[in-house]
């Protein structure tokens, strides 16, 4: 932002602006680029606070995606705004976290864009309207998208109930980096990878470490050890099971339906920790 002004336009924040937060690869020119560089001459950061100094700003005529006038940068951002490649890309990024790669159709995907346009681009319309959609709950949605290890650690703890006393956040954190995602410090400007990428041979071994973890009670400052059976007898239909049990807390199934064949096993304390490694070596644990 410093140095953005009139005389040397910055392209960085113009192309980011479009490529990663509105319209995406493919829906601007270079020309577009320049252009909104110069619109957003003169905003700029001092003391930590958003300025705008009108001396080094382009006041001049600007063309923006076939819009032509003396454009600044809030001009730029309702131009963007009105444009339908960014409700589109919108509506397809939450459909991505809500329900996975490619598991909405073309049709869908373009009256939830123009639904978006219409209501101002409200994002909340958005996710209710696709938390309430047939595709949300149709069958072939389920278990089709990798959760990211900040999701999967999260619900580890909520299933398990380990929240009283709560575990070490710093402990979690490190876990969650372990896993590849350093929390609130992504890789790029484009944030952290997402979908598939999530697991890998590397990211799967620590995610099975951190299951057995979990089960040590290591997962806070003082070792807690999981009172399993305590908690299967109070949760559970089948509390002599530990292998159902878990089954039931991270899948949603029973081992009678689950996908992953996971050995029945007694319900020592050693064998409770085996069928909680045997079951985050499923894929099962690890999508939503």
């Amino acid at each position: 932002a410093q140095s953005n002004h009139k005389d040397h336009p910055n392209e960085n924040l113009a192309r980011e602006l479009m490529e990663l937060f509105t319209l995406g690869v493919g829906n601007y020119s270079e020309h577009d680029v320049k252009e909104v560089a110069r619109a957003l001459t003169g905003w700029t950061i001092k003391d930590n606070k958003f300025v705008f100094e009108e001396p080094i700003h382009d006041a001049g005529i600007k063309r923006v995606l076939g819009h032509e006038g003396a454009w600044n940068g809030d001009d730029v951002l309702r131009i963007l705004i009105d444009q339908p490649a960014t409700a589109h890309r919108i509506a397809k990024r939450l459909c991505e976290s809500f329900m996975g790669e490619n598991q909405v159709d073309g049709a869908s995907l373009d009256e939830l864009a123009n639904g978006l346009r219409k209501n101002q681009m409200n994002i909340r319309w958005a996710v209710e309207t696709i938390l309430r959609s047939g595709e949300f709950f149709a069958e072939s949605n389920l278990g089709n998208r990798p959760l990211s290890p900040c999701e999967t650690i999260v619900g580890c703890i909520r299933a398990l109930e380990f929240v009283d006393p709560a575990p070490s956040t710093l402990l979690l954190a490190e876990w969650c980096s372990a896993m590849g995602q350093n929390l609130f410090n992504p890789p790029s400007v484009f944030g952290w990878p997402d979908g598939r990428s999530w697991l890998t041979a590397r990211t799967m071994i620590v995610r099975t470490n951190f299951a057995t973890t979990l089960a040590a009670g290591s997962a806070h400052t003082a070792a807690r050890p999981y009172e399993w059976l305590q908690h299967s007898r109070r949760i559970s239909a089948n509390a002599d099971d530990p292998s159902d049990h878990l089954a039931l807390l991270f899948t949603g199934q029973p081992m009678a339906v689950n996908r992953t064949a996971v050995p029945i096993v007694a319900w020592s304390e050693d064998e409770f920790r085996s069928a909680l490694t045997a079951l985050f070596n499923s894929p099962d644990v690890h999508i939503g």
